[in-house]
C-alpha cells in the first residue's frame, strides 16, 4: 500500500512581494515569510506594474500614518494595473488610516502588534480568496 503524499498547502510558494515606507521596517518578515514557505521580494510600485510574473499578494507596511498617502496612492495604482492583486496592509491602529486603504483596494489591514500565527493565517487566507489562483 503507498504512503499518502501530503497535499500541497493552497498558498505553498506563493509569490509575496513587499513594499515598505520606511527601508529598515521588518526585516523580520521577510524571513518568516520564507520560513513559510512564500518566495519573497521587497519591491517598489514600478516593480509591480511591470514585472511579468504578478505576485500572489502585496504586503505594504508602514511606519507611521503620515506614510499613508504615498502608500495609498500605491494601493490606487497596483489595483488599476491588477484589479485583482491582494494586497495587505500593515499599519498603525488608526481607523482612518484603515478606511483610507480599504478605499484605495485593500483586502486586509492589520495592526502592526499582531501576532504572527495569526499574520500568516490571514495573510494565506487572503491568497486563498483571490479567484485567479
Amino acid at each position: 500500500m503507498s504512503t499518502p503524499q501530503r497535499a500541497l498547502r493552497p498558498t505553498e510558494g506563493a509569490r509575496i512581494f513587499i513594499i515598505r515606507s520606511e527601508p529598515d521596517l521588518e526585516k523580520g518578515l521577510d524571513e518568516m515569510l520564507r520560513r513559510a514557505g512564500y518566495h519573497v521580494e521587497i519591491a517598489s510600485e514600478s516593480t509591480l506594474v511591470v514585472d511579468s510574473i504578478p505576485p500572489e499578494a502585496v504586503l505594504v507596511l508602514l511606519v507611521t500614518s503620515g506614510s499613508s498617502c504615498e502608500m495609498g496612492a500605491v494601493c490606487s495604482a497596483l489595483k488599476y494595473k491588477r484589479s485583482n492583486l491582494p494586497i495587505i496592509v500593515l499599519g498603525p491602529d488608526v481607523v482612518s488610516v484603515k478606511l483610507h486603504f480599504f478605499e484605495y483596494g485593500a483586502a486586509d489591514y492589520i495592526p502592526p502588534l499582531i501576532d504572527r500565527v495569526e499574520l500568516l493565517a490571514r495573510i494565506k487566507s487572503v491568497i486563498r480568496r483571490n479567484p485567479s489562483r
